[in-house]
């Protein structure tokens, strides 16, 4: 991720997915506020996400796929998975150009065994055919 707009997007689509299911749990709001942190975002702008609307911005590859795990982690910040919050990430995912087939095989896997076993390279190898 190089510019902050693409940062800014990001954090927007995270925030909207945890938004979803009507609930913004604590546990939601700190990953996010940490990784607003992380990607330089200053607090008036990030709170400014919860309430405005960005322009898409056009994101590389391997960008998505990391912005597809993210979008997992806020998911999983409250405990549940929610039929609302699923359905979105494989909607963003789509969006964003990935294929459904990578998206489907990364969510079972993160539902099966949780994150710990989700590696860079699981992720090139789960994503690695539709380069081709």
């Amino acid at each position: 991720m190089e510019t902050f707009e693409e940062k800014v997007f990001f954090l927007k689509q995270l925030i909207e997915l945890a938004k979803i299911d009507g609930i913004l749990h604590d546990k939601e709001i700190d990953f996010l506020s940490l990784i607003a942190e992380d990607f330089g975002i200053d607090k008036t702008t990030y709170y400014k996400l919860y309430t405005d609307e960005i322009e898409k911005v056009q994101v590389n590859f391997t960008d998505r796929i990391i912005q597809l795990y993210r979008l997992i982690l806020v998911m999983q910040c409250d405990g549940n998975w929610h039929e609302k919050e699923v359905n979105k990430i494989n909607e963003i995912g789509l969006l964003m150009g990935l294929d459904p087939n990578g998206i489907a095989i990364l969510l079972a896997k993160v539902k099966a065994d949780g994150t710990k076993d989700i590696t860079p390279e699981f992720m090139i190898k789960t994503f690695f055919n539709q380069l081709n």
